[in-house]
């Protein structure tokens, strides 16, 4: 079924309005989804007991730092699908914010949430990269 949605996406003209209510239903399910994990991570996090073994306690302490690094993951990755459903409602998705071309619905079905397009973002990564050198 996915297929065959993803394949009637494609041969659509590009962004057309078919094309931006597949992606703002996709985007709107990947928020819902990232929303509640957030919560449960939190709630994880909340629901710390005190113990006193030094072997209870380092795994407590582990299990806290992976709930922090998810909880950064995930608002980044929400702000990111908002992002994409603000551009959505501007009628500016899918399209680079560096150089103003088609990102590629084959690139956006696979991350719905760039922002640039491939060759765009092979250049900023091999800028980034001569940098660190």
């Amino acid at each position: 079924m996915a297929k065959a949605m993803n394949e009637k996406i494609l041969k659509s003209e590009y962004m057309s309005s078919e094309q931006l209510e597949y992606f703002k239903n996709r985007l709107n399910n990947d928020l819902a989804i990232a929303l509640k994990e957030l919560d449960r991570v939190r709630a994880e996090l909340a629901d710390t007991r005190p113990c006193s073994d030094i072997c209870d306690i380092a795994a407590n302490e582990e299990i806290r730092n992976i709930n922090l690094r998810s909880i950064d993951r995930l608002t980044v990755m929400i702000h990111k699908i908002e992002k994409a459903l603000d551009n959505i409602q501007k009628r500016e998705y899918g399209y680079c914010t560096i150089t103003g071309e088609e990102i590629g619905i084959p690139r956006l079905l696979v991350t719905p949430t760039a922002e640039m397009s491939k060759a765009a973002k092979e250049m900023e990564e091999y800028t980034n990269e001569e940098k660190h050198r």
